[in-house]
């Protein structure tokens, strides 16, 4: 809800505003490469940046995946 808030308060100033899920990254702390993670952390980065990168302004106030799929709330 203060996501949606957020977004709407600051559009007037051009910034866009999106909740994000990076994926479930491998790290020394869930198994590494043995453990169940679905992805490596320079996939998720490399994910990453692709999709916060393309959003604009009319996509403020949404939660997305690195998969680039919309979420629901």
């Amino acid at each position: 809800m203060y996501l949606r808030k957020l977004a709407k308060e600051l559009d007037p100033e051009g910034f866009t505003i999106i909740a994000f899920h990076p994926g479930y990254v491998t790290t020394d702390m869930n198994g590494g490469t043995a453990g169940p993670a679905a992805i490596h952390k320079e996939e998720s980065v490399a994910k990453s940046l692709e999709i916060l990168q393309s959003k604009t302004s009319s996509q403020s106030g949404t939660f997305w995946s690195y998969t680039g799929d919309a979420l629901p709330w």
